[in-house]
């Protein structure tokens, strides 16, 4: 699901931008090995559209003056004064969760789980909250991957021994 929220976000911009251009689109999505700096820096961008998850893409922001809309901010509350002047579109993660919770439910799923997303985002940990209070309001337990210490995302091994010991079938999300 939240690589179909990212899909349709990106389709629905780079749809404006045919209607409007002509533009030149620079897809980053602030993955680890990115040269996002460098090509923001040397590509005298007209604006960024995009998620800054990462305290380095939000150091840059700030140094750039043009328009800017972010995707899926932390709450404008939390976030750092530079970022409040932008627009920002968020996605209802937490009815992401409860869609997803429901569409398991009706393929008559018994068993479910999720599994936090690597930085243990905000975003990550509330569409897991609402994925679980969904399936446990219907009576089912839900098992979360990454919420306490000893879950940590850079464990791989850990992560595929916990995913075997799911009873099988599980709802994954």
């Amino acid at each position: 699901t939240a690589i179909k929220v990212s899909r349709d976000m990106r389709r629905g911009i780079l749809g404006y931008a045919s209607l409007c251009g002509p533009w030149i689109v620079h897809l980053i999505e602030g993955r680890p090995g990115e040269s996002t700096a460098a090509l923001l820096q040397e590509g005298g961008c007209d604006g960024i559209i995009g998620r800054l998850f990462t305290p380095d893409l939000r150091r840059l922001s700030a140094t750039l003056r043009v328009p800017q809309v972010l995707l899926d901010t932390e709450e404008r509350t939390t976030m750092p004064a530079f970022l409040r002047r932008h627009s920002v579109i968020r996605s209802d993660t937490a009815a992401v969760g409860r869609f997803a919770a429901d569409y398991f439910l009706e393929k008559h799923f018994t068993s479910f789980a999720y599994v936090n997303a690597r930085q243990r985002t905000a975003w990550s940990v509330l569409r897991g909250r609402a994925f679980a209070t969904e399936v446990r309001r219907h009576g089912f337990a839900c098992a979360i991957y990454g919420e306490n210490e000893a879950d940590r995302p850079d464990d791989a091994a850990r992560l595929v021994r916990w995913l075997k010991a799911l009873p099988k079938p599980t709802a994954l999300l």
